[in-house]
């Protein structure tokens, strides 16, 4: 929201996040393969995606994505 306020659709998810023990982090999903794209025709960014996985710490499994933007 342009008040900087976190509008959610639908049942809001919450996983564990160690920096935030008590609150969690918000998960975000179902997204397909262009949201790289979208994001970067909607704010005029670049956008990298990086996927990995480490089982020393602990990233495991489906939506290890990240998704680095910055501006041109």
């Amino acid at each position: 929201m342009p008040d900087g306020t976190i509008k959610v659709i639908g049942d809001p998810e919450y996983h564990g996040n160690p920096q935030d023990p008590k609150n969690g982090s918000l998960v975000t999903w179902k997204y397909g393969y262009d949201l790289p794209y979208l994001i970067q025709k909607r704010t005029g960014f670049d956008v990298e995606v990086f996927r990995f996985q480490s089982l020393d710490i602990a990233v495991c499994g489906l939506y290890t994505e990240v998704y680095l933007c910055g501006k041109r």
